[in-house]
């Protein structure tokens, strides 16, 4: 990092810092753009971060959260593929992002299956979520399906001998 010339003792970031900087914030202001719905310009910071550092483990959930909703899902489809490959990413935080995918596209029953995979990549304490998600996946594939009619008294023909 250069160093500013009007203050000596502040760094100044460089052109590549300065966009490392805006993806690498506190997580509190690194969806900034999310939480004002510029789905866009979020996407603009996530690909520069990418470009820069292709391994950046920690942009991937966030610019697939952005993906997902702006519905870009083809996008969000190939990003999930890519990123489960990247050594060191949290698996089982993709899988689940990979899950909203499928569910937002009303594929339940292939949401479901690959909840299996999230239960198997976890590692830590992260059951309630799964469960919260398992179930939620679970009441609207009981939403899906189709409900039987019942049969009215009025349908039944009564036959005498």
């Amino acid at each position: 990092r250069s160093r500013c010339r009007d203050c000596r003792s502040s760094p100044r970031p460089s052109r590549q810092g300065q966009t490392m900087d805006r993806v690498f914030e506190p997580l509190e202001t690194l969806d900034e753009p999310i939480r004002i719905q510029n789905y866009e310009a979020a996407k603009n910071y996530f690909q520069e971060a990418l470009a820069i550092n292709i391994d950046a483990v920690a942009v991937y959930p966030y610019y697939l959260e952005t993906l997902l909703l702006n519905e870009d899902y083809e996008e969000a489809s190939k990003l999930i593929d890519f990123a489960l490959t990247i050594k060191g990413i949290n698996k089982m935080a993709i899988l689940l992002k990979k899950v909203q995918l499928l569910e937002r596209q009303h594929k339940i029953k292939e949401a479901i299956k690959v909840m299996k995979e999230v239960r198997l990549a976890s590692f830590a304490n992260d059951s309630f979520e799964i469960d919260e998600v398992a179930n939620r996946l679970k009441a609207k594939k009981d939403l899906l399906k189709p409900k039987k009619k019942p049969k009215k008294k009025s349908d039944k023909i009564v036959k005498k001998k």
